[in-house]
């Protein structure tokens, strides 16, 4: 296996081989995802907001800086094993930005879990009454 610049792997570099949780939170994980094609690792990985909601569906966004990994279906068959095993009832949504390794991400997954918890909070307060 190589990086996308020819460099081989070693092996104790193959850790960067698997996704991996960067956030773990009652109601959502953020999980960062290699893209593999072939035996290319390339440089930017996804990233995946999995937000679970209240009536036990989930949604799913995912961010990537390759607009083809959308349509990847192996790529996207590795993303839903985050949660196919917890639901079968999932929303999948898709986001193209321009830097992986910027705060875009960082950013548009800020504003889908504020948007989601006010949601939440509302539901409960009208459920409260």
């Amino acid at each position: 296996m190589k990086t996308e610049d020819g460099t081989i792997l070693q092996e104790e570099d193959y850790i960067a081989l698997y996704p991996c949780i960067n956030v773990k939170q009652k109601n959502y994980e953020i999980w960062q995802h290699p893209y593999i094609k072939g035996d290319v690792l390339e440089d930017d990985p996804d990233f995946q907001l999995v937000y679970f909601n209240p009536d036990g569906s989930v949604d799913s966004y995912h961010v990537s800086s390759k607009a083809y990994r959308f349509m990847d279906k192996t790529h996207l068959g590795k993303l839903q094993l985050v949660y196919h095993n917890i639901t079968l009832e999932f929303f999948e949504h898709t986001h193209l930005i321009k830097d992986a390794w910027s705060n875009e991400t960082h950013v548009y997954f800020s504003k889908i879990i504020k948007r989601k918890e006010q949601a939440s909070n509302e539901t409960i307060r009208i459920n409260q009454k």
